[in-house]
């Protein structure tokens, strides 16, 4: 199973994909390649639960689990 998390307006939001489960991963490359589109930056976590500083830039259905954290703006 894999998972990407998010905030959003609603809060922490997760998407589980299986990679057997083909709609599964069809919907989580899509919100993958949504987010990125928005800007957004994916990072993985490795199995142990630690954010790495691996940027994801395309969608893998193997990795286990993916943190998006807004792009930084100000003034």
């Amino acid at each position: 199973m894999g998972e990407m998390s998010f905030l959003s307006a609603k809060g922490d939001d997760k998407i589980i994909w299986d990679p057997e489960d083909e709609s599964s991963v069809e919907n989580a490359e899509a919100t993958f390649n949504r987010h990125i589109k928005d800007d957004w930056t994916a990072f993985e976590v490795t199995k142990k639960g630690k954010k790495t500083s691996k940027k994801v830039e395309e969608f893998d259905p193997d990795l286990a689990k993916l943190i998006f954290v807004r792009k930084m703006t100000g003034g």
